[in-house]
């Protein structure tokens, strides 16, 4: 089997995105749920998320893009995962 090397530069990003979310399976799906300083719900399916450290214990999500969890979190400080 040969090695592939893939050289990443920003022009190539989707391109790369879809490459990891093809390699890597299963991909479970986390339901990120958020509320907005101004009181709005947001529930959102995410992929990219990991146990990050268990003392403490913290879980992590990431957003490809600034979206609307992001943002929330970012700004509240707060979010939960939800798991199915």
């Amino acid at each position: 089997m040969a090695r592939l090397e893939i050289e990443y530069d920003i022009d190539r990003a989707r391109e790369v995105y879809k490459l990891l979310t093809a390699v890597i399976v299963p991909r479970p799906i986390a339901w990120v749920s958020t509320l907005s300083i101004d009181g709005v719900e947001n529930l959102a399916p995410h992929s990219f998320f990991t146990v990050a450290s268990v003392a403490p214990a913290i879980i992590q999500f990431n957003s490809v893009g600034r979206k609307d969890s992001l943002t929330n979190a970012v700004d509240t400080g707060e979010f939960v995962v939800n798991l199915a």
